[in-house]
């Protein structure tokens, strides 16, 4: 291409979306001065941009200048229900700026793009120089010329259909020698800062989005749970009754144990509803003085049978500090039980559930023969909470989800479920947090709490 001032070509760096007739595909350039303007376009769709009429002349005044642009939305229009009235150029922007985002958004739309050749810039550039010579209502009529330098012939009855512009010659009398103006310095910098905006704006609605869902589902768990709570307790109140007077009068002892059993996983399914319930309207918080390792320890004397019964030893390990790890097996302290006590202001029921769920789900991951062990730290503005097990890990998914209502699974013999999420909202209405962490094999779950003044607030 000529590099003089005078005979400045656009630089084509893009394509418009593919214009398509049955099998075939044909392919018109995109100047780079052209990308801009409907990049603009588009963020005016989105930003009720105040410039709207002035971005409605420069569409006008590109589709007037850039043949390619022109040809793009003349085809489009011809394939089209337009309606009865005259096709002009003002027509063809209406067209453009209305069915921009569905034409750039199609699965097809850049999908095969030929490759650009200097002989392909080359014809391009003869062609812009051919149709400088045009009137503006004969550009459609020579369109093959611009459609056949990256596609097939265009059928001649496909060409018969085409519409003729009705607009007269070129109002604005524009040379298309010096017709850029969409790519000044000035509408690349508006177009930065309308881009930044977007991006700023995308983010907060994303956030409020996130907080918005939360709420709706959080509606939606308390709606299902006061459901379940009416529709399935009932049924199976009358299910844990039964099988009670069933047990009372057997004799045999394996029936008696399955009869057990049953009242078990009754008991169980009430207390997956129960959680539900309770994360989704929680009780209020009773905040009062307590001695920590007490409670602990009143939680572990309630699975010591159980333990036993599966050979499982459980370790526990108080006032540690945070800098050290239960795991360390070279410190000393790690291997024995300290008598540190640590008090904390906090509801001692919710807490002593949500550890009790933990060394639970501890004791159903290791299932036989294993090891349970919960520490308890602090440091000078926190207690740590740690239940660590040696059954399976968790996969990288499963960690993201653990304490989430609305997520479920079994992952190499540990459960997840509604239970996890009681311990997270029970953190929540402690000021602190719920976390689970592992790797291929064993778990770690913790339970951070802020130091809490008696009145529930954090010191």
């Amino acid at each position: 291409m000529d590099g003089n001032a005078g005979d400045r070509q656009p630089t084509f760096i893009q394509w418009l979306p593919v214009i398509q007739r049955g099998p075939e595909r044909w392919w018109l350039p995109c100047s780079t001065s052209v990308t801009v303007l409907l990049s603009n376009v588009l963020l005016s769709q989105t930003t009720n941009d105040t410039l709207a009429k002035d971005l409605y002349r420069q569409v006008v005044d590109a589709i007037r200048s850039d043949p390619p642009l022109f040809l793009y939305c003349l085809l489009n229009v011809a394939d089209s229900e337009f309606g009865e009235d005259p096709v002009t150029v003002e027509s063809l922007s209406q067209w453009l700026q209305s069915s921009l985002t569905d034409q750039l958004i199609k699965g097809d739309s850049f999908l095969g793009t030929p490759p650009v050749s200097n002989s392909l810039l080359n014809e391009w550039s003869r062609l812009r120089g051919f149709f400088r010579t045009l009137p503006i209502k004969k550009w459609g009529s020579n369109g093959q010329l611009w459609l056949e330098t990256t596609g097939p012939k265009v059928p001649a009855k496909w060409r018969k259909n085409w519409v003729t512009i009705e607009d007269s010659e070129n109002p604005e009398n524009l040379d298309l020698e010096t017709s850029e103006l969409p790519s000044d310095r000035h509408s690349e910098t508006a177009l930065l800062q309308k881009l930044a905006n977007q991006i700023q704006e995308s983010k907060q609605i994303s956030l409020c989005f996130d907080s918005q869902l939360h709420l709706n589902k959080l509606a939606s768990l308390k709606q299902l749970a006061y459901g379940l709570s009416h529709e399935i307790n009932n049924p199976l109140a009358n299910i844990s009754t039964r099988a009670q007077q069933l047990q009372r009068t057997e004799q045999d002892a394996d029936r008696s144990a399955v009869l057990q059993r049953i009242s078990d996983q009754v008991y169980r399914a009430h207390e997956m509803i129960s959680d539900l319930m309770f994360f989704a309207n929680p009780p209020s918080v009773r905040i009062e003085w307590m001695e920590l390792n007490s409670l602990i320890q009143h939680v572990l004397d309630r699975y010591h049978s159980e333990a036993k019964t599966k050979s499982i030893e459980i370790k526990k390990v108080f006032g540690v500090d945070f800098g050290k790890t239960f795991s360390d097996n070279s410190n000393p302290s790690i291997q024995k039980s300290s008598t540190d006590s640590i008090r904390i202001c906090a509801d001692r029921e919710m807490l002593g559930e949500a550890i009790g769920s933990l060394i639970r789900n501890a004791i159903e991951a290791v299932g036989d023969h294993g090891t349970v062990q919960i520490s308890c730290r602090q440091d000078e503005n926190h207690v740590l909470i740690e239940v660590a097990d040696s059954g399976p890990g968790l996969s990288e998914l499963a960690r993201q989800h653990a304490f989430d209502p609305f997520f479920s699974g079994r992952e190499a013999g540990r459960g997840l479920g509604v239970g996890l999420c009681r311990v997270a909202r029970i953190a929540e209405l402690h000021h602190g947090n719920a976390a689970i962490s592992g790797g291929p094999a064993g778990c770690i779950a913790q339970i951070t709490l802020p130091f809490l003044t008696p009145a529930g607030d954090v010191k």
